[in-house]
């Protein structure tokens, strides 16, 4: 098996909401110790193409690094949007 088949085998159509709110879920201890909050804005679920375990580690190391480097009381927003037949994910920051 050739890495370009492996790699498409591993894609396939995950939903970035989910993958989303379980990065959030996992973070909620993280934005306690340090006094600060992690939340979540998704209507809808966004379905994309992808690699599930490599989004994971994405949306996980975004939302951490805003918990770790947005000051103290950290605020951090997680959006999830849809714009056409694009999937939007926004992590904003205090």
């Amino acid at each position: 098996m050739t890495a370009g088949r492996a790699d498409a085998e591993r894609r396939g159509r995950v939903t970035i909401t989910e993958i989303a709110r379980q990065a959030v879920a996992d973070a909620a201890s993280l934005a306690a110790q340090r006094h600060g909050q992690v939340t979540l804005q998704a209507d809808q679920p966004v379905p994309l193409q992808g690699d599930p375990q490599g989004l994971r580690t994405l949306v996980r190391n975004l939302v951490d690094n805003a918990l770790l480097h947005a000051g103290d009381a950290p605020r951090v927003q997680v959006r999830v949007s849809q714009q056409g037949s694009d999937a939007l994910l926004q992590v904003s920051d205090s």
